[in-house]
Order: structure tokens, then C-alpha cells, then sequence
């Protein structure tokens, strides 16, 4: 077994669900729930944060990491689930710390600057400890399958597409960013329409080159409510991920059966996703890579591609 700790007992960390939920959102749920995971506790400075917490998922509680290295000699893993303007400070302190993995929600940092550091102190530290990105939507089976499923040109060649977002472009937007770059061989800023302060940060309507086709960012401010889709037509069909992900719908061309010669784009399949246990997925893909050295699913070079091209999109 591992030894897990969390750094951040709020809400991804430890508050969306309990030991009795079936859905799996949490860190803590995530390693609990796991056979090959000790969770030893969590690091967070907020002491109601961290009794809620240690009274729900057990083990101990610091205020911060070197208190936590202090107790333990033998940390494996630690999640950075800390609000996203504490994880350059924290990923900063373990990439100097004596680890196996880091697995840090995104975004991995919230400044271009920021980035670079990080990449330099990864090359000194010769890529130990290794970092996997919660890029949450990466790990679910069934939206692997249909990264697949594109690669091998089931669906020809991509023409266009639209995705909907809300909550600033580099929490949340970046999300879809990390997904087309999962599908596709090619994805660059192309030119900014407007930008959008509908959160703590911008989110902005954009215009995205793919491969030889466009893509274009749309955005839902999250004061109205929170929306998450992404549709993609291609030559051969039509994709829509919606409700977040949790809804996959896949589109066909199928002849008519009222105009002769003509072809209408239908939809053939509904897959419901495991997104409700994206970071059990997540925690176990942690797993096999430290068991059995198999491939990472969301690197730091993921997370810092998809950020570049946030940057690039904001400047």
C-alpha cells in the first residue's frame, strides 16, 4: 500500500461526499475507497476544515506540510487540492521533497511566470516526483474509449465545433482546452471576441484552430448557473458531450426514409459516463503507474500545454 496524504480538507478535498456515497468526488473517497491507499490525513490551515474532515474520513491533521514530513518518513503520494492560487506555492515546496507523486488539481498554476519555474525546477529535479494532473474528464473509461474511437477515423475528418463554459477560462475552460488536445493532434489559439469576468478570473469567447478545422469557446456566466458542453461535427458523424461530460450522445448520417437520396444526422448512441467516479479512475490510474510503471494519463506536460494555450487566448 501507498500512503496518501491531501493537502486542502475543503470541498474536492473532502467535502462533496462521505465514506456512505456511492458517487466517488472526492480525494479522501478516492484513496479510501481504494485497496492500494493508506490515507494518513490532511494538510490545511483552516482548523474547521480539517476537523470536518478528520471527523469524516479519519487519520491526522496538520497546518502544514512540514509538519506532516515531520511525523512521516514514508510519504508516497500527496494531492494538492488546495484553492488554485495556493498550488504554485505548494507544488513548488514538493517538487523539493522526497516523493513518489504529486497529483495536483487543476489548473496547475494561474500565471504564465509561474509556469516557467515550475518547468525548471521539474527539469532539476529530473521529472522526480512525478505529477499527474486532475484533468478529471481524462480518466473516465468511457470518454478514453471515445478519444479512441476518433484517432482510428470513425468519424472522418473534423470540420468544426462549439464548447460552453463558465467560471473563468483557466479553471474551468481550460477543461475542454485539455480534452480537444486529448482528441486531436493539433489545437491553437487562433483570435479572442471577449472576454468575460463572470468568476474570480476571465472567461473568454475564442476562436480555436483544430487540426484543419475551427472550434469555438463560448461562454455561460456562472452567476446564471453552470453549464459545461462540447459538440464536434466531423465529416462521418457528430459528437456532443453534455451535462458536463456525464452525457455522451453520438450522431450518425442515415438515409431517409422520406427524401430519397438524402441523409439526416441521427442519433444512434447514448452513453452515460462514469463521471461521478472520475477520481476513483484517476486514483487507480496513480496506482498502476507506481505498481506497474504504466503510462501517465494527464502529465505536467498536459497541464502546462493546456495552459499555454489559455495564455495565449488572454494575451
Amino acid at each position: 500500500m501507498y500512503n496518501a496524504i491531501i493537502i486542502g480538507a475543503g470541498k474536492v478535498g473532502s467535502s462533496f461526499d462521505s465514506p456512505f456515497s456511492k458517487k466517488i468526488l472526492t480525494h479522501a473517497h478516492a484513496y479510501t475507497f481504494h485497496s492500494g491507499f493508506n490515507l494518513l490525513g490532511f494538510i490545511d490551515p483552516n482548523k474547521e476544515n480539517l476537523e470536518n474532515a478528520l471527523s469524516k474520513w479519519g487519520g491526522n491533521g496538520y497546518e502544514n506540510i512540514e509538519d506532516a514530513f515531520a511525523q512521516y518518513s514514508s510519504i508516497d503520494v500527496i494531492s494538492i487540492a488546495s484553492p488554485d492560487q495556493f498550488h504554485f506555492e505548494h507544488l513548488k515546496q514538493l517538487l523539493k521533497l522526497k516523493l513518489k507523486l504529486i497529483f495536483i488539481e487543476k489548473p496547475l498554476v494561474l500565471f504564465p511566470n509561474d509556469l516557467e519555474e515550475i518547468q525548471k525546477l521539474d527539469v532539476q529535479s529530473n521529472n522526480f516526483p512525478q505529477i499527474v494532473v486532475n484533468y478529471s474528464r481524462r480518466f473516465i473509461p468511457e470518454i478514453m474509449v471515445m478519444a479512441e474511437r476518433i484517432h482510428k477515423g470513425e468519424f472522418g475528418k473534423f470540420i468544426s465545433g462549439r464548447g460552453i463554459y463558465g467560471k473563468g477560462l483557466i479553471h474551468n475552460g481550460s477543461h475542454i482546452i485539455d480534452l480537444l488536445r486529448m482528441f486531436f493532434k493539433s489545437v491553437k489559439a487562433k483570435r479572442l471576441f471577449e472576454k468575460i469576468t463572470d468568476w474570480e478570473e476571465a472567461s473568454v469567447r475564442a476562436e480555436l484552430v483544430i487540426d484543419d478545422g475551427y472550434f469555438i469557446l463560448d461562454v455561460y456566466p456562472c452567476t446564471l448557473g453552470t453549464l459545461f458542453e462540447i459538440d464536434l461535427l466531423f465529416e462521418k458523424g457528430r459528437i456532443r458531450f453534455e451535462d458536463g461530460g456525464w452525457v455522451i450522445k453520438i450522431y450518425k448520417p442515415v438515409s431517409s426514409e422520406t427524401f430519397s437520396k438524402y441523409k439526416f444526422i441521427k442519433e444512434i448512441e447514448t452513453i452515460n459516463s462514469s463521471m461521478d467516479s472520475a477520481i476513483y479512475y484517476a486514483v487507480d490510474s496513480i496506482y498502476r503507474r507506481l505498481k506497474d510503471h504504466t503510462p501517465i494519463l494527464c502529465s505536467l506536460n498536459d497541464g502546462i500545454e493546456a495552459l499555454k494555450i489559455c495564455y495565449d487566448l488572454l494575451e
